[in-house]
């Protein structure tokens, strides 16, 4: 009886995981309170990045499905200006000039896209 159990033990070694993390990323300390798993947490945390750009993608080619599989072009605008938003968010964040101007950039180009797109006639065969 002088053992603890398995799930106490891997309990614990997450816990220092995720602390030794934590302490390695000041300013990151919150994803702890998220209740995600050990290696969701880490994910988060070493790759900020990576998860946005996985999260934009996601939400792209969710646009694609509706656009080119349901064949609902309103609906497909509607999910890629979400998209369009949310990476000009990225784009802008830190808030430099540079950024504000490279997101305005961006932004109205993609608006401009998804006109042409919306406005573009579909043959019918």
């Amino acid at each position: 009886m002088g053992h603890p159990p398995l799930l106490f033990i891997r309990a614990q070694i997450g816990q220092g995981i995720v602390e030794v993390l934590k302490m390695g990323m000041p300013g990151r300390a919150m994803t702890g309170q998220l209740g995600l798993t050990t290696g969701a947490e880490a994910l988060l945390v070493l790759h900020p990045t990576l998860i946005r750009f996985l999260l934009l993608a996601v939400i792209f080619l969710f646009g694609y499905l509706e656009g080119a599989v349901f064949e609902k072009r309103d609906l497909a605008c509607a999910t890629w200006f979400w998209g369009l938003a949310a990476l000009t968010a990225w784009i802008v964040y830190p808030g430099t000039a540079i950024r504000v101007y490279a997101g305005i950039v961006v932004f109205v180009s993609g608006v401009f896209i998804l006109i042409v797109y919306y406005r573009r006639r579909v043959p019918r065969f």
